[in-house]
């Protein structure tokens, strides 16, 4: 009977099921994409560095090359030293007032500086602090220079071996805008003295340990005070944003649920209305109350089902494309998808107690006077 009723006004019974079928997919859908993007932020801060810790020189004091090498021994961790000095940089045709920056291989693996033209230093370019340098894509665009060319720093000319580029920006120089030289070169000119030392965090501790051991040992053996930073900061701030911006996201799919209710509700009280005499024919031929209750709560349990699968199909066809568009990577799971389809059909449910009660409330004689 629910069935046939509803099939009686299909083009109403539609609009109602699509009513909680948009729903039910826009719950599913940021279920979904909160998840993809939680893991999307967890991948990005690991891809940044959330084993590094980051250590300057606090104000007054100074860092030297030998305290990376102290950290490394004392912490059992790799310690990579950097040093950068302001320069204007020439070639054949154009000059660029930049950075030039000291640096070691090992930097480069930790800070994620990779060589996308030319080659790599050699290892004993490396150590004997050779005229071979790299420079960052920017910079040789604009000096409009490619590897094997020379170019002059300070009056010295280097050959131009590799272009580089950076996947992070948790360095004080930009590998794409900065030329990139062995440390060797700029540590004998500058007294030993660096800028910035990176760490590897070890297995067994925690960056902000790390940290924390680094500043104590640098200050009990070195008496030198330095800052330090580490990525929790900013993984804490950015997974608080997308939990609250989740949140909100749950609560606006929330109120479209509630809005599918609603019109499960409102289809149903006006079902009640044109149906009077029907209701009123059953009562007095014997139909009880928990049976003209039972027929309406049907039709609502129906209109849930249908607007229950077809939110889904919705729902994963939104996934789908919105993941393509905001490049996430998304996997609807079953339970996902069960847990929704529950909670749909709980909600028609439960909108539709209200109008199976006033159907069953009915009198026989007030029914039957209805035309």
């Amino acid at each position: 009977m629910g069935l046939q009723t509803i099939s009686a006004v299909p083009a109403r019974s539609i609009l109602t099921t699509l009513g909680m079928a948009i729903g039910i997919a826009a719950v599913l859908a940021v279920i979904t994409l909160g998840e993809a993007g939680r893991a999307q932020v967890d991948s990005e801060m690991r891809r940044l560095g959330i084993d590094r810790v980051w250590i300057t020189a606090a104000e007054g004091s100074a860092l030297r090359n030998d305290d990376a090498q102290l950290l490394s021994e004392r912490l059992a961790t790799q310690t990579a030293a950097q040093i950068y000095l302001p320069a204007v940089v020439r070639s054949e045709t154009n000059e660029k007032k930049t950075t030039v920056a000291g640096i070691s291989k090992a930097y480069m693996e930790m800070t994620g500086i990779d060589v996308v033209e030319g080659r790599n230093l050699f290892p004993n370019e490396w150590t004997r602090g050779s005229r071979s340098v790299l420079i960052g894509k920017e910079l040789a665009e604009v000096l409009k220079t490619a590897p094997g060319e020379w170019i002059s720093i300070g009056g010295k000319t280097f050959e131009v071996v590799g272009v580089t580029a950076s996947s992070n920006g948790f360095s004080q120089v930009d590998a794409a805008a900065s030329v990139m030289i062995p440390a060797e070169i700029l540590l004998n000119s500058s007294g030993q003295y660096v800028h910035e030392i990176i760490l590897d965090v070890p297995t067994d501790r925690t960056a902000v340990q790390t940290a924390q051991l680094a500043q104590q040992t640098l200050a009990a053996w070195k008496g030198r005070s330095a800052e330090t930073m580490t990525m929790d900061v900013q993984i804490q701030a950015a997974e608080s944003v997308l939990d609250t911006f989740v949140k909100v996201l749950g609560w606006v799919a929330l109120i479209c649920v509630l809005v599918g209710g609603i019109g499960i509700m409102n289809i149903l009280l006006v079902s009640i209305r044109e149906r009077k005499r029907e209701i009123g024919i059953m009562k007095s031929m014997g139909a009880g109350k928990a049976e003209i209750c039972s027929m309406f709560l049907c039709e609502a349990l129906i209109y849930a089902v249908s607007g229950g699968i077809a939110g889904i199909v919705l729902g994963i066809l939104l996934i789908f494309f919105a993941g393509k568009s905001i490049g996430v990577t998304t996997t609807v799971r079953a339970v996902d998808c069960m847990l929704v389809f529950l909670a749909g059909q709980a909600v028609g449910l439960v909108f539709g107690v209200a109008p199976a009660a006033a159907a069953a409330r009915l009198k026989p004689v007030d029914a039957l006077r209805q035309e």
